[in-house]
């Protein structure tokens, strides 16, 4: 996955890697890698939604106060064209957090979901 998404981020192109669940370490293993957003299957519920949201933010800023990710993302500066501490400063606005909405339970919810701050959040970073 390393290899891929600094293929990918040298083209300008952001780096999308779809996660096989919402374990808070399998969303930290694709966003340490540089992933400029991650994809997050079988979102059920605003709570879940809510909780990935916590893996994928560091609590580095007033903002997200609950963010659950642990530093040490080695690959992820240079797939943004950063410093660790560019990275760091700015990874909350700029990784976008994406949910899939595919059961009956979720679309009844998708207005809730939808609403979770963080979901679809993205602010553009352009990679030079």
């Amino acid at each position: 996955m390393y290899l891929q998404i600094g293929a990918v981020s040298t083209t300008g192109v952001s780096p999308i890697v779809r996660v096989p669940s919402d374990e808070p370490w399998m969303l930290k293993r694709a966003l340490d890698a540089g992933a400029h957003a991650v994809m997050v299957p079988q979102c059920d519920t605003a709570e879940q939604a809510e909780a990935v949201v916590r893996a994928c933010k560091y609590n580095t800023s007033d903002k997200w106060p609950e963010g659950r990710r642990g530093a040490g993302a080695m690959f992820a500066p240079a797939a943004f064209n950063q410093s660790g501490r560019q990275y760091l400063e700015g990874a909350n606005d700029n990784v976008m957090v994406c949910v899939q909405i595919e059961s009956r339970l979720a679309v009844d919810n998708v207005e809730k979901i939808a609403a979770v701050e963080g979901v679809g959040e993205f602010a553009f970073l352009p990679v030079v």
